[in-house]
């Protein structure tokens, strides 16, 4: 450490360590008894002193607002395994869980045979219960059910039950909007007994 001359002033670098507290206690007694009899040195540390708590007065209310602002911006500071973990749940609850979800109440979709020219229009989005006109045929007990869309592509194969002489049929399956064929088939296969004309909006 810098040690006080005889008969000479304080270095501005010595006043300010003394001024910040950080000198060991037996230099600092030299530069009181120092400060006590020149004044000239005594105004240099006046003014050291004034500094140093203007710039901590000054600086107070800058850090409450870097605080401030540094816990917002902390959010962009996150390890990335926290950024992937955030991003994984926002996809889970956003994709995944939509797509489990049921899609309500079965809607009732009574149909008659294609011949009567009645298009059957249900929402899309819902399970059906189908109901079968079975007027014209035979009302065999069970019978294969198939519904197929327009391209003849399968949407869902199932069994129908006779209940008051018409077939009925749960169809879990949400269809999406289009034209679908519902097409019903006895014990020995080969061509559709009936078919059906429905239409998903």
């Amino acid at each position: 450490m810098e040690t006080i001359p005889q008969n000479k002033h304080l270095s501005e670098e010595l006043i300010d360590l003394y001024v910040q507290g950080r000198l060991p206690v037996s230099q600092a007694a030299d530069i009181s008894d120092h400060l006590f009899s020149c004044d000239q040195c005594y105004e240099r540390y006046e003014l050291a002193a004034d500094f140093q708590i203007a710039f901590r007065e000054a600086a107070a209310p800058v850090a409450v607002t870097a605080e401030k602002r540094e816990s917002w911006w902390n959010l962009f500071a996150w390890p990335a395994p926290v950024w992937a973990a955030t991003a994984a749940a926002l996809v889970l609850m956003f994709a995944v869980i939509p797509m489990l979800r049921q899609p309500g109440a079965p809607i009732v979709a009574e149909l008659t045979a294609i011949r009567s020219g009645d298009t059957v229009r249900v929402n899309a989005g819902h399970p059906l219960q189908l109901r079968l006109d079975t007027t014209g045929v035979e009302p065999l007990q069970k019978v294969r059910t198939e519904i197929v869309d327009n391209s003849g592509k399968k949407a869902w194969q199932g069994e129908s039950t006779l209940l008051n002489m018409r077939w009925e049929a749960s169809v879990p399956v949400a269809l999406k909007a289009g034209k679908y064929w519902v097409r019903v088939y006895g014990p020995a296969g080969g061509e559709p007994i009936r078919e059906y004309s429905l239409l998903v909006q």
